[in-house]
């Protein structure tokens, strides 16, 4: 599921969220920024081939276009699952981006002061009195601050500038492999584009979104055809062709495990 932006109102750039009774998130993706705070009970956080468990006073920060993940929560211990997100975009807070992965899990924070900061985000945004948005800047940036403060904290400043230059290398891949429509460059290239070696690149890929370039590339261009098909009126070859797809048998292949179903009863199902 990819959420877009029409969830948040342009006049305000912020969006608050809690769950309601002890429901999670179903796995989404979106291209405007994530944080959430579980409040009380424990869960699971899933991302692209990873699941943690996550309780009380964790924090998840999502800060990268398309990045699948979900929240779930886990029963058996008498305390109800909750949690608060706050949806934001890009222009609504500066900030500098480059100590977080795509997709940061903070574990062990100060829940007292976390679940002030969140209160009080929430409070000013069901009110809306006046500088309400302000008030709400002001909140996400403290937050933000003692999340960088930990990530700086936890791996020291030589291991914290090693990972900020991953994460930036990481960051110009996916924005290269957006640019391409098509969704056919490879990691040879864009490993060439970045300047770095194709092995720096490719490891450092799987640091931060848990799987290859190769397969970064190969969901995306998925998903530029499962947009193709829901969207347009080509026919199923000509949009594999569009994606870059030679071999409509490998196309078929993948198109049904990613999706679950064959491209023609995606479309079918999902054609609007």
């Amino acid at each position: 599921m990819r959420y877009t932006l029409s969830i948040i109102d342009p006049g305000e750039q912020v969006r608050m969220l809690a769950s309601s009774g002890e429901d999670g998130l179903p796995s989404h993706c979106h291209s405007f920024y994530e944080i959430a705070y579980v409040r009380s009970g424990q869960g699971l956080h899933c991302t692209e081939g990873h699941t943690v468990r996550i309780s009380a006073g964790d924090v998840i920060l999502i800060h990268e276009e398309d990045a699948m993940h979900s929240l779930q929560p886990l029963k058996g211990d008498g305390i109800p699952f909750s949690w608060v997100n706050c949806l934001f975009l890009d222009y609504f807070i500066k900030f500098d981006w480059s100590f977080f992965k795509a997709i940061s899990l903070f574990k062990g924070m100060e829940h007292s002061e976390m679940d002030h900061l969140f209160q009080a985000m929430t409070r000013e945004y069901k009110e809306k009195r006046e500088g309400y948005l302000d008030a709400l800047r002001s909140y996400l940036r403290i937050a933000l601050i003692r999340l960088m403060r930990q990530s700086t904290d936890n791996n020291g400043i030589t291991e914290s500038y090693v990972q900020r230059k991953k994460t930036t290398c990481v960051k110009q891949a996916i924005e290269e492999i957006h640019r391409n429509e098509i969704g056919k460059i490879g990691l040879k290239e864009l490993s060439n584009r970045l300047g770095v070696s194709a092995t720096y690149l490719n490891v450092a890929f799987r640091e931060a979104r848990g799987m290859s370039v190769g397969a970064y590339v190969r969901d995306h261009r998925l998903r530029l055809c499962a947009e193709l098909l829901t969207e347009g009126q080509d026919s199923v070859a000509d949009v594999a062709r569009l994606c870059g797809y030679s071999d409509m048998k490998t196309f078929y292949t993948q198109f049904k495990i990613h999706f679950g179903m064959t491209p023609g009863d995606y479309r079918i199902k999902f054609s609007s």
